[in-house]
């Protein structure tokens, strides 16, 4: 079977948004591939991480985090609609295994 990865680009202020995205994927998923989820962050609390985590773990599924240097996107716009977190889709074949031939970004 052939693994699903789902890619979500967060900050702190997203993690609520990011656990119900992950608890629906997973409470209408069809497949029998497993789903790895890819947490790309710069800020995320352990908290927050702990919560997604639950959701994930009650599915016997996987998660990972993976943390960002937000400081190369420190000259790109920001506004309370758009966050740093919303360019880190741009490094995602540089943060996750090339091993990983398809990625879904949510």
């Amino acid at each position: 079977m052939d693994t699903i990865h789902v890619a979500l680009c967060i900050d702190e202020h997203y993690t609520q948004h990011a656990g119900v995205t992950i608890a629906s994927i997973l409470y209408n998923k069809k497949s029998r591939n497993p789903v790895v989820f890819h947490i790309i962050n710069d800020d995320i609390s352990p908290e927050g991480y702990d919560k997604l985590k639950q959701i994930v773990d009650k599915y016997g599924e996987t998660i990972f985090s993976h943390t960002v240097d937000s400081s190369e996107f420190d000259k790109l716009p920001v506004s309370n609609h758009l966050s740093k977190a919303a360019y880190y889709r741009l490094i995602i074949t540089e943060i996750l295994p090339p091993a990983i031939g398809k990625v879904l970004y949510l």
